[in-house]
C-alpha cells in the first residue's frame, strides 16, 4: 500500500467522526431546544391559569362583600 493512502484514510476517518459528532450534537441541541419551547408553553399556560384563578377569587371576594353588606344592612 502506498504511503500517500494512509494520510487520506486517516483524514477520511477523522472527517467521518467529526461529521457524526456534529450531527449528533445538532440533533441533541434541537431536542433540547424543543424541550425548552415546550416548557415555556407550559409556563405560559400556568400563568394564564393563574390569571383566571385570580379573577375567580376576586369575583368571589366581591360577592362575599355584597353578602356582608346586605347582612349589615338587614341588622340595621
Amino acid at each position: 500500500m502506498p504511503c500517500w493512502l494512509e494520510p487520506i484514510l486517516m483524514v477520511t476517518i477523522i472527517a467521518a467522526l467529526v461529521t457524526a459528532l456534529v450531527t449528533g450534537g445538532s440533533t441533541a441541541f434541537q431536542s433540547l431546544k424543543g424541550d425548552i419551547h415546550a416548557s415555556g408553553a407550559r409556563i405560559s399556560a400556568l400563568k394564564q391559569d393563574n390569571a383566571e384563578l385570580k379573577a375567580d377569587v376576586k369575583a368571589m371576594g366581591n360577592k362575599l362583600d355584597r353578602v356582608l353588606e346586605a347582612l349589615a344592612a338587614a341588622k340595621s
